[in-house]
């Protein structure tokens, strides 16, 4: 489960890439606990275009511009951070 504030720091980083403001995403924000290295290699998914891991927030965060986990599947817009026990995950 993340903070609320976890949930916001998520929120700003991806308005910062997808634009509006923070709380146009939070309410759409889920937790994971898959180990961050699975988002950071994009282990075992079909597809990836656009990596940018970001440097400007104090958790590792990536956004990738279009994933696809299973062939066959919709790509998507993704931004995840690594909240240490958890991570937080946003997917348009």
């Amino acid at each position: 489960m993340l903070t609320n504030d976890q949930k916001f720091m998520l929120a700003e980083f991806v308005a910062d890439y997808n634009g509006g403001d923070a709380e146009d995403y939070i309410d759409e924000i889920d937790a994971t606990r898959d180990d961050f290295s699975h988002y950071e290699n994009a282990d075992g998914w079909n597809e990836w275009a656009g990596r940018t891991v970001d440097e400007e927030y104090e958790v590792p965060a990536i956004y990738y511009e279009s994933v696809q986990a299973v062939k066959g599947q919709t790509r998507s817009a993704l931004w995840v951070m690594d909240f240490g026990d958890v991570r937080g995950i946003y997917q348009f």
